[in-house]
């Protein structure tokens, strides 16, 4: 029987958390390119690591709905969360991820995108 240890897990959950970090970046880098090429890698893995702990402490955790709250952030700026129209939906305790980033979502095609 395979057994693995607390210190093992640790280091493969921090892989996973890289991994799709490394993905996420690259997805904005592709959607996001001209802003993204500004920035330069570092300050886009930055905010992007940034924008995956405030999704988290929203609230937002599954892995497709955190690229979601990442891809809002960048068309509406780094504060949308905090927004009126945003902020309601994102500190509901009694919803969960998938349900706010789908609110998020409706809610932002009624939004006018920040300028970059």
């Amino acid at each position: 029987m395979l057994r693995i240890r607390p210190e093992q897990m640790s280091v493969f959950d921090e892989h996973m958390r890289r991994s799709f970090e490394a993905r996420l970046v690259a997805h904005v880098a592709k959607r996001f390119r001209p802003e993204c090429a500004l920035a330069g890698e570092d300050a886009t893995r930055a905010r992007v690591r940034a924008g995956i702990e405030r999704a988290v402490a929203c609230g937002v955790t599954i892995e497709a709905d955190v690229a979601r709250y990442i891809e809002l952030m960048y068309q509406f700026g780094d504060g949308f969360d905090q927004s009126p129209w945003a902020a309601p939906i994102l500190q509901d305790p009694h919803t969960s991820s998938r349900p706010k980033t789908d609110a998020l979502c409706a809610r932002a095609q009624a939004v006018e995108p920040a300028s970059s």
